[in-house]
């Protein structure tokens, strides 16, 4: 009546069914890690593009200032008239 096997009597099911339900808990967990693991991983990956994209604008802003400063060394600062003529 009382069989602890693991297909015989009440306790047998139910500590057959309590140890599914401990594995499928696990599983759950290293799916719930692994895919943890992949947003972290994916995260980080756009993380470095963004910071990549970062200092490649550093480095055209900085460009960009060098030659207008260039610029206005040889040619000096453009004044409104100027620059809505030039638009024109």
């Amino acid at each position: 009546m009382l069989g602890v096997g693991g297909g015989s009597g009440w306790l047998g099911w139910f500590f057959a069914r309590k140890s599914r339900k401990v594995d499928y808990e696990s599983k759950v967990f290293q799916l719930k890690e692994e895919m943890l693991e992949a947003i972290k991983k994916d995260f980080g990956s756009r993380l470095d593009f963004l910071q990549e994209e970062a200092k490649e604008h550093r480095a055209y802003i900085k460009y960009l200032k060098l030659e207008l400063s260039i610029y206005r060394k040889k040619y000096g600062i453009l004044d409104d008239n100027e620059i809505s003529n030039f638009n024109n």
